[in-house]
């Protein structure tokens, strides 16, 4: 939960920056050409990173398995979720569930949230509904994302890119994707949508 957990910052903890959009490096270095990155610091950790990225799944050793909270049947403990946090709670949703259906509407950390997720990419994003005075209602269609409201056409990253709407954005949720124990580790008392 990017709490420092030893030295002289311990119970610090980072604020969450967010794009609004999680996903695949080469969509992300594609719309940000001037991004850097940091490598990873050893031969090792290199070859771990690169097994997450080719397979997309990587089934967790049993030593870190003993180190997991009471077992959560409501999905396994490898899979793939984007979620968001406060102060005060946690929500996660399925990336298999969103491959299904693109687009989930839900009440998360006190604000109504659109969930979207394009898993050709793969790229999943949390963004706030409302839109100065508006709540938008989305859906995912052949073509990409479109609201209800206006029929304007949107980007994965939260920019509407043509229609009544065009050249407006909607405010990034800061979101976390990643695998469900470790989600579960950090947020026991997470809701699952």
């Amino acid at each position: 939960d990017g709490r420092c957990i030893a030295g002289p910052l311990r119970g610090e903890k980072l604020v969450q920056l967010s794009s609004g959009r999680l996903g695949r490096w080469g969509r992300w270095r594609a719309d940000h050409p001037s991004t850097r990155i940091m490598g990873a610091a050893d031969e090792e950790h290199a070859r771990y990173f690169e097994d997450l990225l080719r397979a997309n799944a990587v089934p967790l050793p049993e030593h870190i398995r003993e180190t997991m909270p009471t077992p959560d049947d409501r999905l396994s403990a490898e899979a793939l979720v984007i979620g968001v946090e406060s102060d005060r709670s946690a929500h996660a949703w399925s990336l298999e569930k969103l491959a299904r259906v693109g687009v989930l509407h839900d009440e998360a950390i006190g604000k109504p949230v659109t969930i979207w997720h394009d898993a050709s990419v793969p790229t999943a994003g949390v963004f706030d509904r409302r839109l100065d005075d508006r709540l938008l209602t989305f859906e995912y269609d052949a073509l990409g994302v479109i609201d209800h409201e206006t029929r304007s056409r949107w980007s994965l990253d939260g920019r509407c890119v043509s229609g009544e709407l065009q050249g407006q954005r909607l405010r990034p949720v800061g979101a976390t994707r990643t695998r469900w124990f470790g989600w579960r580790v950090i947020h026991p008392e997470t809701s699952l949508r």
